[in-house]
């Protein structure tokens, strides 16, 4: 890691399934194709030259190649989690679509959803899943749109 990089803080999403294609990296191993996951240090190192990536008109860090075949993406502004355990009563399934500034989640054991907006309710302590004000169901229609494609997605074993 550059020096210049170390004690900074990055606000990018990264997920427990960047740790293998990051250590892969770190041990100079190719990451598998179709591997789910990406290499955490391009969020501060370019792997040309070991210079930070950092972004100039905001100085956020961004990662160049959001998989490893395209290399001119950005790093994720989204994901998408599954969680089941079989334990309904203790740990409830779950299914979210989680952005910077909004989170919808719906519950299938409890036929239950919710939607946050985190950009100004970042503990998730109002509810505005039964919300009648239109940008709220719009932004729900576009939650559930897109967490339907990435639900297509994660079944078809493509990676995301």
């Amino acid at each position: 890691m550059p020096k210049s990089m170390i004690g900074k803080r990055n606000e990018d999403f990264t997920l427990n399934i960047d740790l293998a294609p990051t250590l892969l990296s770190a041990a100079q191993i190719p990451v598998p194709q179709g591997m789910q996951g990406k290499d955490m240090s391009t969020l501060y190192m370019d792997n040309n030259n070991g210079e930070s990536t950092k972004s100039k008109d905001n100085n956020n860090l961004r990662r160049v190649g959001d998989d490893h075949t395209n290399e001119d993406s950005t790093w994720r502004d989204e994901f998408y989690y599954e969680w089941f355990t079989g334990d309904k009563q203790n740990i409830p399934a779950s299914l979210a679509l989680v952005r910077r500034d909004s989170k919808y989640i719906l519950w299938p054991d409890y036929d239950y959803e919710q939607l946050f907006r985190l950009d100004n309710d970042p503990f998730e302590e109002k509810d505005l899943f039964k919300s009648q004000l239109k940008t709220n169901q719009q932004l729900l229609d576009t939650m559930k749109t897109r967490m339907a494609e990435l639900k297509l997605q994660a079944a078809s074993g493509r990676p995301m």
